[in-house]
């Protein structure tokens, strides 16, 4: 069985080789890497020439322009042979056992995962790892992912049969592609298994695409607008396919907005009151039924009481953000 690892490379001069000493170091012989240089301003194309002359299973491939990851990965996936495919990113670290592990795992499988690392400021915290390892079906799949129990959305550590990944392209138009496809890999599982052994280490950052997810304070309006669109579209697909779990959908969207909102005025992040407003509204609108809900927890429902009760307080944030736009406006060209 051959696996295609496949890595997005781009400005990481300072770290990329790292991941890719890891890749050749493989206790798994049978896989090739393909590694998709986007454009790279800084020493990483360098960098990667001078392994690929080095070992044959690395095939390059050099943008000459600078694209979305979604189209890198697609272009990646594209070139790929392998039955299985894997999604490294180019700071990351990975044990050298880590393809062998999926690997081994992998037969008369759609799907396997192991565990992962966190690693911030040089500590290392465990992230979806445990004890132990079950199977996994779609339903099984989607629910894990919508509870975020094991299972999350990036693509990392996570080893897809090809042809799954295939019939749902990456969106190549926005920033966040895995939130857009992950749980639609997730729906075509008919066999898979999780394990909780933790192989992948997540290397956090300034530069993280996803670094608002580690400090909220680096939360920008149009990646929240994404994550909302996304968000959305998930919980009508998930509908559509498993109707079984439309009310964990419905309550997962619901979930991250109490929690994004909640974070905003804890953060004091002004620049996005028109996306409190409208997850405020939308909240509201559905009070009932998200009090109603058997996943609903009882510090969401506190939140939701408060956010229908005290808008007013969070005035000064508003205010600070008007007055912070006012003085840039009124500033002399």
């Amino acid at each position: 069985m051959k696996i295609s690892v496949i890595m997005i490379a781009h400005n990481r001069e300072h770290m990329v080789r790292n991941m890719i000493q890891d890749i050749l170091g493989q206790t798994w012989r049978n896989f090739e890497y393909i590694i998709v240089d986007n454009a790279s301003k800084d020493g990483s194309g360098r960098i990667i020439d001078t392994y690929a002359r080095l070992d044959g299973r690395i095939r390059l491939v050099h943008l000459t322009e600078e694209v979305s990851i979604g189209k890198a990965r697609n272009i990646g996936l594209r070139c790929s042979a392998g039955d299985f495919v894997t999604y490294v990113d180019d700071d990351d670290r990975v044990e050298k056992d880590f393809l062998n592990l999926l690997g081994t795992a992998a037969e008369n499988m759609d799907f396997v995962m192991c565990g992962t690392t966190e690693m911030r400021e040089g500590k290392v915290y465990l992230q979806c790892a445990f004890e132990g390892k079950y199977q996994v079906n779609a339903k099984l799949a989607v629910e894990k992912l919508l509870k975020r129990e094991h299972i999350r959305a990036g693509m990392p550590a996570k080893l897809f049969r090809r042809e799954i990944l295939l019939k749902y392209p990456f969106q190549e138009d926005c920033v966040h592609e895995d939130i857009h496809t992950t749980y639609k890999y997730m729906s075509e599982i008919r066999h898979g298994v999780v394990m909780g052994t933790p192989k992948y280490c997540c290397v956090r950052h300034g530069d993280n695409v996803s670094y608002f997810t580690t400090d909220f304070s680096a939360l920008q309006p149009e990646q929240l607008d994404e994550y909302l669109a996304a968000y959305k579209e998930r919980e009508q697909f998930i509908s559509d396919k498993l109707p079984e779990l439309t009310g964990l959908a419905q309550y997962s969207t619901w979930s991250f907005m109490l929690s994004i909102c909640r974070n905003i005025v804890e953060n004091e992040i002004g620049s996005c009151r028109q996306q409190y407003d409208g997850m405020r509204r939308y909240l509201l609108c559905h009070e009932k039924e998200i009090c109603l809900s058997a996943y609903t927890t009882e510090s969401e429902r506190a939140w939701l009481e408060r956010m229908k009760n005290s808008y007013e307080e969070n005035s000064h944030i508003w205010d600070r953000e008007s007055r912070k736009e006012n003085n840039f406006a009124m500033e002399p060209e």
